[in-house]
């Protein structure tokens, strides 16, 4: 996304799509079109927004607080900041991200969202200033007690949804970034941040805010979505999806019987995480093994973790997906802030334990969910199809796994704003239900895989709970070890579609020809053309 993006404002119109396609500079110059084919409205998008999918997930379900269920990041910033600078780079965010004046109303039992005009009143509302204690030593407390203030104060009728508070000392200054989950996401900060970032820097250089132009916007995105659910493309899929509910899957062990997830309030959590020389083996080294990306040598670690812990080979996860699929050739999302996350449903399964065998069963299986799951939602909370909703009754995943990517690529050494060690607060309510008995989070941060397991004290002792992390964490070590000492790449049957065989035919034939496997400097592509002419 972020690649495409850049190309784009430089006036190279590419896909992400196109990216993964062409995989050689050469391949993609083919690839551009005059960007005149998308469409960006550069005005302010005004009128009703068409729930997506998970907005529609989100309002449809627990019915408490849902005021309080945000997204949000404490900054460092120079004590220089001014409070009118600030107020002048926020309208330039609210000028070129729609989504951010959204509210949402329910009448007569049924969500509706709606963009407000910007005015001085929205502004004023959003930027706050408050002062910092003088003695250091309450700084922190401070902060927290503020955060969670400012954490349970949104209002979805009334808004603003995004607010911004400084936090002005004498010899420091915080600043938080808040904003309710209906109208931003993980991929929508790193756009945020870096607006922001250049915003101020205009500010202070004495130049006029000018931020890059308008993406497609959320309301476009929602008007094709709900076309595209009604289209026989994705009808195609349902059959995929509702297999993901027909092998059956054990529920997970527990310590204590109890009839959900839980309360937000009684969630704990246990940390995990890898060493920088490992983590930076998985990023660079280890995908040649086996041809993978690196969501799917997580999954197989976390897979073959939770295999250990269980006992069971059957794993049924709910997985997130950043949404912003290139499913309409006019639009393109790459800028725009917005909740487009998609969550689906994968069921893994795999006889053999070993770590071989389970990267390549798990690579399979992952490859096989079509448009990176953004099908299922829209089959669900758009179409409402009812056939998968019976089907998901009682049987929606127990444990959620995401991999949020580089945190060092939205803050780092380099940006204006740094990260915080403090407190941003509770994003969510204490009193909201638990969607999954089990979250596991994950991130590169400091250059170290780092991973949270979080879980319900009234479901699961934490010894339990640390031997669960005890064993995701030295399954992603041994995948680690595996790939990164493996001589020679492996095939699997998604990196040979014309040959169309199955894995233990594929093994026989890389057997026979050994030279077409060894790791020496070829793209998957380039080795994957020549093996599949061979056969």
């Amino acid at each position: 996304i972020q690649v495409t993006s850049r190309a784009n404002q430089a006036g190279i119109g590419i896909t992400t799509r196109q990216l993964f396609e062409a995989q050689t500079i050469a391949a993609l110059a083919q690839c551009v079109q005059p960007q005149q084919q998308v469409e960006r409205p550069q005005g302010a998008v005004q009128g009703a927004l068409r729930l997506l999918p998970i907005q529609q997930q989100f309002l449809a379900g627990d019915a408490l607080d849902k005021h309080h269920h945000n997204q949000a990041v404490l900054l460092q910033v120079p004590l220089q900041l001014q409070p009118e600078a600030l107020r002048t780079a926020v309208a330039a965010l609210y000028q070129r991200h729609d989504a951010l004046r959204l509210r949402f109303v329910e009448r007569d039992g049924q969500w509706q969202a709606q963009h407000q005009a910007l005015d001085d009143a929205m502004l004023a509302a959003s930027c706050v200033v408050e002062t910092l204690p003088a003695d250091a030593q309450e700084i922190a407390a401070f902060l927290t007690a503020r955060c969670n203030h400012w954490q349970a104060g949104f209002d979805l009728a009334q808004g603003p949804l995004l607010r911004v508070v400084l936090f002005q000392g004498e010899t420091t200054a915080r600043l938080l970034l808040l904003a309710h989950h209906l109208v931003i996401d993980g991929v929508s900060w790193r756009i945020l941040l870096a607006d922001l970032e250049q915003a101020y820097r205009q500010i202070e250089r004495g130049e006029t805010v000018a931020l890059a132009p308008k993406t497609s916007s959320l309301q476009q995105w929602g008007e094709a979505l709900a076309g595209y659910a009604q289209s026989p493309a994705l009808q195609q899929e349902k059959a995929y999806w509702l297999a993901q509910y027909r092998r059956p899957v054990p529920l997970l062990p527990a310590d204590h019987a109890m009839p959900d997830g839980g309360e937000m309030a009684a969630a704990a959590h246990v940390g995990l995480r890898l060493s920088a020389e490992d983590t930076r083996a998985l990023l660079q080294q280890c995908n040649r093994a086996y041809r993978t990306q690196i969501n799917e040598l997580l999954l197989a670690g976390v897979y073959l973790g939770l295999r250990r812990w269980s006992g069971e080979p059957g794993l049924r996860i709910a997985l997130e997906g950043h949404g912003r699929e290139a499913l309409f050739d006019n639009l393109d999302l790459t800028e725009t802030v917005g909740w487009f996350t998609s969550i689906y449903p994968l069921t893994l399964w795999q006889e053999d334990a070993s770590v071989e065998a389970v990267i390549k069963a798990t690579k399979e299986q992952y490859r096989s969910v079509p448009a990176r799951g953004i099908g299922y939602g829209v089959l669900r909370h758009l179409a409402q199809d009812a056939e998968l909703m019976a089907a998901e009754a009682g049987q929606w995943p127990e444990l959620a796994f995401n991999y949020l990517g580089q945190s060092e690529q939205a803050v780092n050494e380099e940006t204006f704003f740094q990260g915080s060690s403090e407190s941003a607060g509770a994003s969510a309510s204490a009193r909201r239900r638990r969607a999954h008995a089990l979250v596991l989070k994950g991130m590169v941060a400091g250059g170290e895989l780092r991973l949270s397991l979080e879980y319900p004290r009234e479901r699961y002792e934490r010894a339990t709970m640390e031997q669960l992390a005890a064993h995701v964490e030295a399954a992603l070590r041994e995948v680690v070890e595996h790939c990164a000492t493996r001589e020679r790449a492996a095939f699997t049957p998604s990196d040979l579609p014309l040959a169309q065989v199955g894995q233990a035919q594929l093994d026989e034939w890389q057997a026979r020809y050994p030279a077409m496997t060894r790791l020496y400097p070829a793209t998957p592509m380039q080795a994957g053309l020549l093996f599949e002419s061979l056969l």
